[in-house]
C-alpha cells in the first residue's frame, strides 16, 4: 500500500508539474513570436534606410546635373549675345575672328552633351520596391521551435518485501460503489438576473475552477468564481443553448442551427462548426472530440475542426434535449420520453437499457467519467446515481423543491463536485462522498 500511495503521489505531482512545464512553454514560445517580430522589426527599418539612402543619392546627382546644365544655358546665351555684338561693331575680319573663336566653344558644348549622353548620365532613373519571396520563406521557416520530451529516470523508491509479502493483499478498487455514494450539500445561490428572465439550459466547471452557465434568453454566458461570487458575464451574439469547455481558452456552444467556437476571455466567435444542424446538448470525448446531439436525429461526432468523425443514428424526440455522456469508447444517455437510459458504443450498437420511470424528462445528466451516472429529473426534483453498467441505481437526494425544472448538470472530477442547475436559475453544489 505504501508503494501505491508513493507512486499515486510521484504521478500527481508529475502531472502538476507538467502543467508548470505547459506555462512555461507558452510563455518561451511567446517570447520567441516576439524576437521575431523585434527582427522583422530591424529588416523593416534597414530596408527603410537603404530606400531612403538609394533615394537620396540619386536625386543629389540629378540636382548637381541640373546645376551644371543650368550653368552651360546661361553660357550659351551669353555667347550668343557676343555674337550679336560682334556682328554689330566688328569689321568683317574681326568678326571672321571672333565668331570662329565663339564657334570652337559652341562645338567644345555640344560635344560635351553628346558625352554626358553616351556615358548614361542622362539615364532615366526609376526606383522600385521588390518584395522578398514569401513562399520560399514558408518553405525555409516551418516552424519557430519544436517540443522535445525529456525523460528522466523514475523518482520514486518502491519497498521491497520478501516473498509473498511483496504482492498487494486484495484487489486495486479503480471506482466506488454507488451504495456508499452520497451527496452533502455545499451551497446553493441563484444566479444574476439579465434584462430578461433566466432560460439557463447549461452548466459547467472552467479549468481554473470557476462556475459557468448558459442564458439563452439573454444571449450570455455567466461565469461564477471559486467562491461562487459572480464575476462577469461573457456577452454572445447568439443565443446559447449548451456547451462543453474545450481547454483554458475555448469553449463549444450549441445554438441550435450550428456550433460555435467561443474565446472564454472576449466572448468572441473563433469559428463556426457544422452549419445548418438542429444541434442541441454537446460533451467533450476522452479523445477531444466533441459529441453533439442533433435534434430528432441521435449524435454526431465532429473533431474541433468541424469534420464529421461518425453519426449515431437514433430516433429522438424533437421536443427534448437528450444530453449525452461519453466515457472511453461509451456512449450514454437517456431516451426521453420513453423512461429508458441506453448505453451503446460509438457505432450505435447497443449494450444495455435500463428502463424506469424515474428517468422521465431527466435533461440534467452527467457522470464521473468512471463507473457513475447521476441523473437529475425537471419534475421529480431528486437526483439518482446509476452504476454505468446499468445495474445498480440508488437515489440519493429526495425530493427537493429547489430542484424544481432542473435542467443541467456537471461533475466536477478533480474536486468530487456534483453540480446542478434549474432553469430558473437556482443552483446547487454538492460534494460527493
Amino acid at each position: 500500500m505504501t508503494n501505491i500511495t508513493n507512486i499515486i503521489e510521484d504521478r500527481t505531482a508529475n502531472l502538476d508539474d507538467l502543467d508548470e512545464q505547459k506555462k512555461r512553454c507558452k510563455k518561451e514560445i511567446k517570447i520567441t513570436r516576439d524576437a521575431i517580430n523585434v527582427y522583422i522589426d530591424e529588416l523593416e527599418a534597414d530596408l527603410l534606410e537603404n530606400v531612403q539612402k538609394t533615394f537620396t543619392e540619386k536625386e543629389i546627382g540629378i540636382q548637381n546635373m541640373l546645376d551644371d546644365f543650368q550653368l552651360r544655358k546661361s553660357n550659351v546665351c551669353e555667347m550668343q549675345e557676343n555674337v550679336n555684338i560682334v556682328k554689330k561693331i566688328a569689321t568683317e575680319f574681326q568678326s571672321f575672328m571672333a565668331i570662329r573663336e565663339l564657334a570652337q566653344s559652341a562645338n567644345t558644348a555640344e560635344t560635351d552633351l553628346h558625352h554626358f549622353l553616351e556615358n548614361g548620365s542622362l539615364n532615366w532613373i526609376e526606383i522600385c520596391y521588390t518584395p522578398t519571396n514569401l513562399d520560399s520563406v514558408k518553405d525555409d521557416l516551418t516552424s519557430i521551435g519544436e517540443t522535445d520530451v525529456k525523460v528522466d529516470p523514475s523518482r520514486i523508491q518502491l519497498k521491497v518485501r520478501k516473498s509473498r509479502e511483496a504482492q498487494l493483499i486484495g484487489p486495486i478498487k479503480n471506482s466506488r460503489n454507488i451504495d456508499s455514494i452520497h451527496l452533502k450539500e455545499k451551497f446553493r445561490s441563484k444566479l444574476p438576473k439579465g434584462n430578461d428572465d433566466f432560460e439557463i439550459l447549461d452548466c459547467g466547471f472552467l479549468l481554473d475552477g470557476n462556475l459557468i452557465f448558459s442564458d439563452k434568453k439573454n444571449n450570455r454566458l455567466i461565469i461564477m468564481d471559486s467562491e461562487y461570487v459572480f464575476v462577469r458575464n461573457l456577452e454572445l451574439h447568439f443565443d446559447p443553448i449548451r456547451f462543453a469547455v474545450i481547454d483554458e481558452e475555448n469553449i463549444a456552444v450549441t445554438t441550435g442551427n450550428q456550433v460555435n467556437i467561443v474565446d472564454l476571455k472576449r466572448g468572441l466567435l473563433v469559428k463556426t462548426l457544422i452549419k445548418g444542424t438542429k444541434a442541441g446538448s454537446i460533451v467533450l470525448t476522452d479523445d477531444k472530440n466533441l459529441m453533439v446531439e442533433i435534434f430528432g436525429g441521435g449524435y454526431t461526432m465532429i473533431d474541433l475542426n468541424g469534420h464529421v468523425i461518425k453519426k449515431i443514428n437514433i430516433g429522438f424526440s424533437e421536443k427534448f434535449y437528450h444530453p449525452p455522456e461519453c466515457i472511453h469508447d461509451r456512449l450514454y444517455y437517456v431516451d426521453i420520453p420513453n423512461e429508458i437510459l441506453c448505453c451503446c458504443d460509438f457505432d450505435g450498437n447497443q449494450i444495455w437499457k435500463y428502463e424506469n420511470k424515474l428517468f422521465k424528462l431527466h435533461s440534467a445528466f452527467t457522470s464521473d467519467k468512471s463507473n457513475m451516472l447521476f441523473c437529475s429529473s425537471i419534475n421529480s426534483n431528486n437526483v439518482y446515481v446509476v452504476s454505468t453498467d446499468g445495474k445498480s441505481c440508488k437515489e440519493i437526494i429526495k425530493s427537493n423543491m429547489y430542484l424544481k425544472h432542473a435542467v443541467a448538470a456537471q461533475y466536477n472530477v478533480k474536486k468530487k463536485e456534483l453540480l446542478i442547475v434549474t432553469m430558473s436559475g437556482n443552483f446547487i453544489l454538492y460534494d460527493v462522498i
